[in-house]
């Protein structure tokens, strides 16, 4: 397993994550915001899902977590970022730091709001869930979610728990891979 999204260092995620947000307040093209704001926020998912992708393959299973809905739930939020970031539609209005759904958009708006909440929760409880072994109880994956929440902090703890977690893995496999390697002499 090469998953280099466990082995990327908090600050290049950081960079990665930060670059396109910077660059949409600084031009003054309503296109070109609108292109630097979605890809700010596609790049910021798109580091969850893969950050979920590789957590899952590591380690022994938890129960309880449903990656089929958390891709659906990652496809959903993309769609909405996409249509609310290129559309003009005033009554559907959805980014990282403003919410407002209104008319014939308000369900699948306000579901698009619960996905986007969903992501952030269910990467914070899998990431401990993988660290400990076991589900993590509320008040333990609060504080992860808001690390998540809150990302240009959060990144930085976030990902640092990812590689920790990567690296464990990495050793463990090359440990159990290396205890059949050596030839024991016959007497």
């Amino acid at each position: 397993m090469n998953d280099f999204i466990l082995r990327t260092k908090p600050w290049q995620i950081f960079l990665c994550l930060l670059v396109p947000r910077v660059a949409s307040w600084t031009v003054e093209d309503g296109i070109i915001d609108s292109i630097l704001s979605f890809a700010s926020l596609f790049l910021w998912v798109a580091w969850i899902a893969l950050l979920v992708s590789s957590l899952s393959r590591i380690r022994a299973d938890v129960l309880g977590y449903n990656f089929t809905w958390f891709l659906t739930n990652v496809f959903v939020v993309l769609l909405a970022l996409a249509y609310a970031s290129f559309a003009n539609d005033s009554e559907f209005q959805f980014s990282s730091i403003s919410f407002q759904v209104a008319g014939i958009a308000m369900l699948p708006g306000l579901y698009a709001g619960f996905a986007y909440i969903h992501l952030h929760w269910f990467t914070a409880s899998l990431l401990l869930a993988k660290e400990h072994g076991r589900r993590p109880d509320f008040s333990q994956a609060f504080v992860s979610f808001l690390a998540l929440w809150f990302w240009p902090l959060g990144v930085w703890f976030v990902q640092e728990k990812a590689n920790k977690i990567g690296d464990e893995d990495f050793w463990a496999r090359r440990a159990v891979g290396d205890l059949g390697a050596e030839q024991v002499e016959q007497f």
